[in-house]
């Protein structure tokens, strides 16, 4: 049984925008569980402990998308089972494998999620490299547009949901499962915007009405001290990535963790 593998962040990229999570867990569990080559009786009783493939049904589902998708190929005189490796599967579907993310069985606690996580902290790499480009600096993480100088996007739930094409609803689950299982951290933000003599609830729809392409989720605050009701913004979440990425190949990918950025020094 291995301790480690390394798994290309294309290939996870590809799982969220194609849905193949169930081939992708089956296909990462048994690499776990076997040197490469295993017996079919095997790889399916193996598979009991994948979570969502307890039935022989949907375990023999699995084993028929992974022969289909070509990430495993299986010799019927021998009903051995050949696992391709990951960087075999990502050149057959053209993808990048110069970025991997190492990891354990025991950070596979939920594979889904996992996933899930390695996208996320790819794009939020990518963004600390963007802003330090921009910037001249090097950020503790990605920040909202309001603490950033020139055009920022950040990742709110509407590029979240963009990213792992899904709702925004689903994005936000997403975002505190993964919050949850240790592979983000989240910092709330919000900014003083005006300070008043008492609470205006109409206030937020009125800045809408002049700042169309921004929110106003306000929050009301009273300082003890002068008397008056300070008006906060919240800002979107800084999201912290926590799962290292690995780099591999001859050309440096700039926001990969514990690589020197171009143009920094």
């Amino acid at each position: 049984m291995k301790e480690r593998i390394n798994i290309p962040v294309s290939l996870c990229e590809y799982t969220c925008s194609h849905d193949k999570f169930q081939a992708l867990s089956a296909l990462i569990f048994l690499h776990f569980r076997s040197s490469g080559i295993l017996p079919i009786k095997e790889a399916r009783n193996a598979l009991k402990l994948v979570q969502g493939l307890s039935s022989n049904p949907s375990r023999k589902k699995v084993l028929d998308e992974l022969l289909r998708l070509n990430w495993i190929g299986y010799n019927p005189k021998t009903s051995y089972v050949h696992l391709r490796s990951f960087r075999e599967i990502c050149l057959g579907l053209k993808l990048g494998v110069t970025k991997v993310i190492p990891c354990s069985q025991r950070e596979l606690i939920d594979t889904k999620y996992f996933i899930y996580a390695v996208v996320i902290n790819a794009k939020l790499y990518q963004q600390k490299s963007a802003i330090r480009l921009q910037t001249g600096r090097a950020p503790v993480a990605n920040k909202s547009e309001a603490t950033i100088q020139g055009s920022y996007p950040g990742l709110g739930k509407f590029g979240l949901a963009l990213l792992l094409n899904c709702s925004p609803t689903t994005a936000l689950r997403i975002k505190a499962k993964c919050l949850e299982l240790g592979f983000i951290r989240v910092h709330k933000k919000s900014r003083k915007i005006m300070t008043l003599p008492k609470a205006d609830f109409k206030l937020s729809p009125y800045l809408k009405e002049i700042y169309t392409d921004r929110s106003f989720l306000l929050k009301f605050r009273k300082n003890h001290q002068t008397g008056l009701i300070e008006v906060y913004e919240q800002l979107k979440d800084e999201m912290v990535p926590l799962l290292k990425i690995k780099k591999r190949g001859k050309h440096r990918f700039e926001g990969i963790e514990g690589q020197k950025l171009a143009g920094s020094s």
